[in-house]
């Protein structure tokens, strides 16, 4: 074989080469980013379905307890949950926020314009023990307020 014909075959052959390991190259990026994106979605399943089953702990405790949520059930979203504020009471947000916030656990005062309400975040690093401390410091401070709990 001639050395041109030689080196024409090598240089086509180290083209191959280079184009080989690019498409190895993409395939390997490609298919680690399939990856990911199934673990992000994984995990976006996962947490949506921690928010939802947050959510619905929390209504469950604050029911029994006699607080009464805002928004229906079948219209309700797991991300923030509205209570009305209870009537009767013998006690101010501001007291039950504080007893809460002491607790090392936050409430907010609604933002609705036509009732008095609170909210509860369910979001986060949030999880189903966190919803059941949350409860029982609720029952803690309507126990020592001497209301329903």
């Amino acid at each position: 074989m001639n050395s041109k014909l030689k080196q024409s075959i090598q240089e086509i052959y180290t083209d191959l080469r280079r184009s080989e390991k690019k498409v190895a190259d993409y395939l390997l990026s490609y298919t680690g980013s399939c990856r990911e994106l199934t673990l992000d979605a994984c995990e976006g399943k996962a947490r949506s379905c921690r928010y939802r089953e947050n959510n619905r702990y929390l209504i469950q405790g604050l029911k029994a307890m006699g607080f009464i949520p805002y928004v229906s059930e079948e219209h309700q979203g797991p991300i923030i949950t509205t209570f009305f504020y209870p009537e009767n009471r013998n006690y101010t947000f501001e007291e039950m926020y504080c007893f809460i916030k002491d607790r090392g656990y936050a409430i907010y005062p609604g933002k609705v314009t036509d009732a008095e309400t609170f909210r509860i975040g369910n979001i986060g690093e949030i999880y189903l023990e966190d919803m059941e401390r949350l409860c029982e410091i609720f029952r803690e401070f309507l126990q020592a307020k001497g209301a329903a709990a």
